[in-house]
């Protein structure tokens, strides 16, 4: 994923120079105020199964509302490209498009899978 003006973190597909991987951030208590604010709705959204665990599914879910642009975003690890269309991601990446554009939960927005430098917008 990409931090704006973060030098440990230059290239999206990469791992940031701080990441200790299968530990946490080295630098946690001064990270970025993006890295601060980032959330997965696999965290923060006790509906959301335990397959979707981002180290078993390779996917972290982005969600973004603000005013003006509402999406989800689905980021897909690169080294497995294809995990997205797998049952059962495949399924509940539809649900929750629909019910995204549809309004169903609320509010609408739009949902886009990312996997590296591909944007693939889900639609109906």
């Amino acid at each position: 994923m990409t931090i704006p003006n973060f030098p440990g973190k230059p290239n999206p597909h990469k791992w940031c120079k701080h990441a200790l991987p299968g530990k946490g951030c080295g630098i946690y208590k001064d990270r970025p105020q993006e890295c601060q604010d980032f959330v997965c709705l696999w965290l923060i959204d006790g509906r959301i199964p335990d397959y979707w665990f981002p180290k078993w599914s390779k996917i972290v879910i982005s969600p973004h509302f603000a005013e003006k642009e509402a999406y989800v975003a689905f980021i897909v690890d690169p080294a497995c490209p294809g995990r997205w269309r797998e049952e059962p991601w495949f399924s509940d990446i539809k649900r929750l498009a629909r019910a995204g554009l549809e309004g169903t939960l609320g509010q609408r927005w739009t949902s886009v899978v990312l996997v590296g430098d591909d944007r693939i917008p889900i639609v109906k």
